[in-house]
């Protein structure tokens, strides 16, 4: 398959964000240049495509990412701060002294009231951003001072840390308006900036003069084409007019470029399971009508159905899953207009009118999928989904995914629209336990029961990135937060 036919929630802005805000802790992938500076050419453009879709905001407080992963383990590092934060109340306080002399790329110097800021607009309930997920246990954001930055807590929060690290807390300027619909070009402080974004067109990521860290910055653009035709641009990128496709390329076309282009055409391993999402509340019979649509209730015949579901097309098992005696219904059910989505989901329909259930499959393009599903009430029954950890713990999966209490009227994660009040507290309790093997055995724990008992999600697959770039582009290295290549360390030959 392609590898990006239905990627994390806001994969592609991921790649292109990270590249420009500064963060107070930093994901050690991102902190350390994967090529010496005397040893890395800088200059040039390097010219990006995002095939068959747009990015759904260029907003960092809307855009949703995260950092924390280094491949099998998580490395933080300051950035912004001076230093790792002091901890203290018990686990219940975090400061931070900010690094002087920093600035955004519009020149306004970062002091600790930007990130004040950014923790603060994000959780704004006008903003409907889903950094709101990660901040139920926030109590206060204070500054001392212009460079000291105070983080209370309601409660101990042993993944506070990593949360830190996401992208939504990044500096921003303090004149950033509250805006849902989101900005297009907001000022950063990291190796680059947005400075210019055409809605449906393209992205321009243009060097921060005024960056002043260690981070690479090669490339003095990087220009992004939205919405191109996937094959066509294969062709570009194989004839050098255009230098990598964030999207991935024509499924059939891994062989042929495996076997032509071995030092272009690079195999990563990818921290992404994709799964099928069922709609435990909503549906396409209509926002409340509990018990007509097909996946709904967390007692009787709903779960049983969703059980049945995973049988059906995970294992499979028809057997069995007739065995539990699910409900025959007429489902709709999204997925991307990527050709991969389209088979996967052609095979899932197949796959489902083996156990009496009619599936109509409604294609969008990725970002316009992303919105239509995190609108709470959005009717459809079915969603061809996939998650990449934020951070390594198990509550950025399963607490975020499946925790009822997360949900608000859009930009939802939890797509099953799943909301059972037992569960959701075990998921409270479980985040609070700072005992590493205490916190893993009380998260499988839920993990097991969720999915024997309500099974809301049907896992799909565990995915490897491959990815394949022109002859133009040199220091290739891959970051294995977000799954892509480093568009920063790229120097172009």
């Amino acid at each position: 398959m392609d590898g990006r036919s239905h990627s994390p929630r806001r994969i592609f802005f991921s790649a292109i964000l990270v590249v420009a805000g500064t963060l107070l802790l930093l994901a050690a992938a991102l902190a350390r240049p994967a090529h010496s500076a005397s040893a890395a050419k800088a200059g040039g453009t390097l010219r990006v495509n995002l095939s068959t879709t747009d990015v759904q905001y260029t907003d960092p407080s809307l855009e949703y990412e995260g950092t924390g992963w280094k491949e099998t383990k998580a490395q933080l590092f300051p950035e912004a701060a001076t230093s790792f934060p002091l901890v203290s109340a018990g686990g219940k306080r975090y400061t931070f002294h900010i690094r002087p002399g920093q600035r955004l790329s519009n020149g306004e110097k970062v002091t600790a009231r930007n990130f004040q800021y950014a923790f603060q607009r994000a959780a704004n309930p006008r903003m409907n951003s889903p950094a709101a997920a990660f901040l139920s246990d926030l109590a206060s954001v204070r500054t001392v001072g212009k460079l000291t930055l105070v983080i209370s807590l309601k409660r101990t929060r042993p993944d506070f840390a990593s949360i830190v690290s996401m992208p939504f807390f990044q500096a921003i300027s303090l004149k950033t308006p509250l805006d849902p619909s989101g900005v297009k070009t907001p000022p950063s402080g990291g190796p680059y900036y947005i400075s210019a974004r055409d809605v449906g067109r393209s992205i321009v990521l243009s060097r921060n003069r005024f960056y002043k860290g260690k981070r690479p910055h090669n490339p003095n653009l990087i220009s992004i084409s939205v919405n191109t035709n996937i094959d066509t641009s294969l062709l570009q990128v194989q004839s050098n007019a255009r230098d990598y496709d964030m999207f991935g390329v024509p499924p059939t076309a891994h062989v042929n470029l495996h076997n032509r282009y071995p030092k272009q055409y690079h195999v990563k391993p990818g921290v992404i399971t994709d799964f099928l999402t069922m709609n435990t509340t909503y549906g396409s019979a209509g926002e409340g009508i509990k018990g007509h649509s097909c996946f709904n209730g967390n007692a009787g015949l709903g779960p049983r159905t969703r059980r049945a579901v995973n049988y059906a097309v995970n294992r499979p098992n028809v057997a069995k899953a007739r065995s539990l005696k699910p409900k025959h219904c007429n489902i709709v059910m999204y997925a991307a207009t990527s050709p991969t989505s389209i088979a996967i989901a052609q095979l899932v329909k197949n796959d489902l009118s083996n156990i009496g259930m009619n599936t109509t499959i409604r294609t969008f393009p990725f970002a316009v999928r992303i919105a239509k599903e995190g609108h709470r009430g959005e009717p459809y029954d079915l969603d061809l989904q996939a998650w990449g950890a934020d951070y390594p713990d198990p509550v950025d999966f399963i607490d975020i995914l499946l925790d009822g209490r997360n949900i608000q009227a859009e930009n939802n994660n939890d797509n099953s629209y799943f909301n059972h009040a037992a569960f959701n507290n075990r998921m409270r309790d479980a985040g609070r336990i700072s005992n590493l093997s205490k916190r893993y055995a009380a998260w499988a724990a839920i993990d097991r029961d969720v999915m024997k008992q309500q099974a809301p999600l049907a896992p799909l697959f565990f995915r490897t990135v491959r990815e394949f770039t022109s002859k133009r582009v040199g220091c290739y290295s891959y970051q294995p937060i977000y799954a892509v290549m480093n568009f920063n360390a790229v120097c172009l030959k």
